[in-house]
């Protein structure tokens, strides 16, 4: 698994090294500042991003967001324990996972654990999604070309839909490109 550490200053980067080590199985990249962690994601692929929350040129939040929705990264902050009361609802909100500092290593090492369980699951849902849209789409286009053909052919639209099932099969072609072949024909 490959993780991108992000923390302001270089004991807390080398004592998060140290943590993450032990559980082994881990890639660590580490980042000093949010706008070299921001680079490296859209460059680089990562499982997960650990944040220490806050960093130095910015909280973190809006890089958690920008991870979460233009790469898929799930991201984990940790946070002080006084304040991960009011911060840590609101990033929770968002679906970040929050660790309170001091960290306790079995906490880290479930949460991790945790993020990557919520990917694989989001990324099975995305599958989903994307194949829902493309079976929308489909309908759509079907549904255009028999109103098509009904207007100008006069059928029904039993015997419109019949009309581009005969012609998918005819030539071997999907219902989707039959009916996008009778859309541009008109």
């Amino acid at each position: 698994m490959r993780v991108l550490a992000v923390s302001s200053g270089e004991r807390s980067l080398d004592g998060l090294r140290s943590i993450l080590r032990e559980m082994g199985g881990l890639s660590i990249t580490l980042s000093s500042s949010a706008s070299k962690a921001r680079r490296m994601v859209l460059e680089e692929e990562y499982d997960l991003m650990i944040i220490n929350y806050p960093l130095s040129d910015e909280d973190g939040i809006a890089l958690g967001r920008m991870a979460k929705e233009n790469v898929s990264i799930p991201s984990l902050y940790l946070v002080r324990e006084d304040m991960a009361a009011v911060v840590g609802k609101e990033l929770q909100e968002e679906g970040f996972i929050v660790v309170s500092k001091p960290i306790l290593k079995p906490v880290l090492f479930q949460a991790i654990s945790l993020s990557q369980s919520i990917k694989q699951h989001t990324l099975k849902l995305e599958e989903k999604i994307r194949a829902l849209e493309r079976k929308l789409e489909d309908a759509k286009l079907i549904s255009r070309a028999k109103c098509l053909m009904i207007e100008r052919d006069r059928m029904s639209e039993e015997e419109a839909h019949k009309a581009i099932e005969r012609r998918s099969m005819d030539r071997r072609i999907s219902i989707r490109s039959a009916a996008i072949e009778i859309i541009r024909g008109f």
